[in-house]
Formats: structure tokens, sequence, C-alpha cells
């Protein structure tokens, strides 16, 4: 028998919106739906973010629903383990990395995360993109009045928000030790 797909839409709001947002596209953002979709489901929120990280233009495909609804899951604690094999340039970081956190703090800016890379560098790049678009005028716009980055705890590699959150980016060879 094989393993349920973890339901991780909310239900018959969302569902409600997703149609209210196809019917009618005008309204999409005029009356808020695009940022109620966007902080119920990640997948909608790397639609909406895509072009703030990535300079070209989002192009919808299976594996980044099958991505996003994974992430989604795992950040609500409906599956505990996830590995993502797919090709490089496919969306694994982007989606995991940079989108994942932003979403995160849209939805509970409390959380700390850490994230490893096997490359210090690439675990840096995916820190500053996240905060850029945390920083960024859309996301500002919807989420902003959630929490602020702190300006004392703002590096490449490590920022907090005023509300307990953090980001932290390290290598694999680094140290965690103290950081609970």
């Amino acid at each position: 028998m094989g393993r349920r797909r973890p339901d991780v839409r909310p239900g018959p709001t969302v569902d409600r919106l997703l149609r209210i947002a196809a019917e009618a596209p005008e309204l999409y953002e005029e009356d808020g739906v695009g940022t109620v979709l966007a902080t119920a489901s990640l997948r909608d929120f790397v639609e909406q973010a895509w072009q703030i990280v990535v300079p070209e233009s989002f192009q919808s495909n299976y594996h980044i629903d099958a991505v996003c609804e994974h992430l989604q899951a795992l950040f609500l604690l409906q599956i505990r383990d996830l590995l993502i094999t797919i090709p490089p340039r496919f969306g694994k970081s982007t989606s995991a990395c940079v989108m994942l956190p932003a979403w995160g703090w849209a939805r509970d800016p409390t959380i700390r995360l850490l994230f490893s890379s096997y490359a210090q560098e690439l675990a840096t790049r995916d820190s500053v993109l996240t905060r850029r678009l945390v920083d960024s005028p859309w996301y500002q716009a919807r989420w902003g009045g959630r929490f602020q980055i702190v300006t004392d705890q703002n590096e490449k590699t490590r920022f907090d928000n005023d509300e307990g959150g953090v980001r932290i980016a390290l290598s694999s060879g680094s140290h965690v030790l103290g950081e609970g």
C-alpha cells in the first residue's frame, strides 16, 4: 500500500480563495486574496515571490508543486523526514533554503531555523537571498507588521527578528553547539 500524500492545504477557505483568484484575477491582490493564499500555501508563496529571488519568470511544473507540498508538510510537522532528490537547477535550494524560511516567518516569526550546506558559500548565498526577500517591498507590504529584522544581529550568515526568530547558515564542518 502506498504512502498517503499529506494534505497540506488548510481546507475549504483556501479552496474558495483559489477559485476566486482563478475566476477574478483582478481581485487577486486588491482584496488581499494573494496574501491569504501565500500565507496558507508555500506553493503560492513561491510563485508570488519567485521573481524577487530568481531573475527569471516563474514556470510552474509538477516538481515545484511536489517539493513545496512536502516542504510544507515538513514545516507543519505532518512528516518528519524529507530527502529531496532532483537534478541541479530545479529549485531545491530556492524553495527549501530561501523561500521556506521567509514563508515560515510570515506564519510564525518566532521559529528558529538552521540551514547547513556542504559549502559555506552556498549556505551564505541562500541566507542573503532570504534576507533580501524578507526586506523586499512585496514581503514588507504583506507581513512587515509581524516582525522586523533586528539591527544588532543582521549578518549574512545569521539574522534575528524582534519576535525571537533566527535564521542561521552553516557549512557541514561548522559547529552548532550552544544554538539551541
